[in-house]
């Protein structure tokens, strides 16, 4: 999801995205839109909308549903490499819709990598029930910070530590992998990068298979050398736990922190590291030995889901976006 100015977007048809997809030469990385969020939090960088009454309904009852159905035949005849659903707020599906959506998704048992991602304070168990039942195996806790204060300046609602702690333990009581997102809100304060740095203390001992830990994006950062060692010394001295595919090293924590590029640690002797493919092609997106079909888009023209087609070993990329009740479809003319 990203902002996208009308300028750099060309409408295209229907008819043509979907040969565009018959011609496509790539594993298929399936991404599946939730265009909501109960708030709407100001760090972040895919921020949903504000759902009306029955708005949620409509969306998975109606409208996701009929996107599907566009794509059912080109998901049925590729070879799907992994499903995610981001958003938004995914979380904030009712299972019994949730159920619904996953059967129409033709041969999502094949799927090998299935991603969720939830809201802690927005999860319950018979909704991890679903997806331990379609066999997901990573779900994604959006929980950003332990500090309540912290949260609530951000405009996220805070979620205890035990209920945190509790979802883990459940996640894993289902077979299935927990991801936890921590968030550096520093800007100035040294008493921010303290908070931070206990995050990502309290974060290890609640035993996730990894934790993605990020800077804030739209922060200044005016104590990022401060920050860069801190985390640096924090993570050496951190058990069970190392750099996915890097040395943990104060080099590649400073490249990839000053990059804004997630710092990923992943438990000792955890299989998560056989289901992060997808976040490699993610974090690559000019891959060329892969396809992204982005599904599902609201009313609301500055949050498109984009799509990645591979025709001939050429990238082809476009957004989709609902304007007026119509389903629309844009090539974007520059990369």
């Amino acid at each position: 999801m990203e902002i996208l100015s009308n300028k750099k977007l060309t409408e295209i048809r229907e008819r043509d995205v979907l040969y565009m997809w018959s011609q496509n030469d790539a594993p298929v990385s399936l991404y599946i839109h939730n265009p909501f969020c109960r708030t709407v939090c100001k760090f972040c960088a895919y921020r949903g909308m504000l759902p009306q009454y029955g708005d949620i309904e409509t969306y998975y009852r109606k409208i996701l549903p009929r996107q599907l159905c566009k794509y059912s035949d080109i998901i049925r005849s590729s070879y799907i490499s992994s499903c995610f659903f981001g958003g938004g707020t995914p979380s904030l599906i009712s299972p019994k819709d949730l159920k619904s959506i996953l059967n129409m998704i033709p041969n999502f048992s094949n799927i090998r990598e299935k991603f969720f991602e939830i809201h802690p304070a927005y999860t319950t168990l018979e909704l991890l029930d679903v997806l331990a039942e379609y066999k997901f195996n990573n779900i994604i806790l959006g929980l950003q910070s332990f500090d309540s204060k912290t949260l609530l300046t951000t405009n996220r609602p805070p979620v205890s530590e035990n209920k945190v702690k509790f979802i883990i333990e459940e996640i894993h009581k289902r077979g299935m992998f927990a991801w936890l997102d921590i968030v550096g809100f520093i800007n100035c304060s040294e008493e921010e990068l303290g908070i931070f740095i206990n995050d990502i203390r309290k974060a290890c001992l609640l035993q996730p298979d990894e934790i993605s830990i990020c800077p804030n994006f739209y922060y200044k950062h005016s104590v990022a050398n401060s920050a860069i060692r801190e985390l640096n010394e924090c993570l050496k001295k951190l058990s069970g736990f190392h750099l996915y595919k890097s040395e943990m090293s104060f080099e590649a924590i400073k490249f990839m922190y000053e990059r804004k590029k997630a710092i990923r640690l992943v438990r000792d002797n955890s299989r998560v590291e056989e289901y992060m493919n997808y976040i490699d092609v993610n974090d690559r997106p000019d891959n060329e030995k892969q396809a992204i079909l982005g599904i599902g888009s609201f009313e609301n023209e500055n949050r498109d889901t984009f799509s990645l087609c591979r025709v001939n070993n050429k990238l082809v990329r476009y957004v989709e976006r609902i304007v007026s009740g119509e389903l629309k479809y844009y090539f974007v003319n520059s990369i």
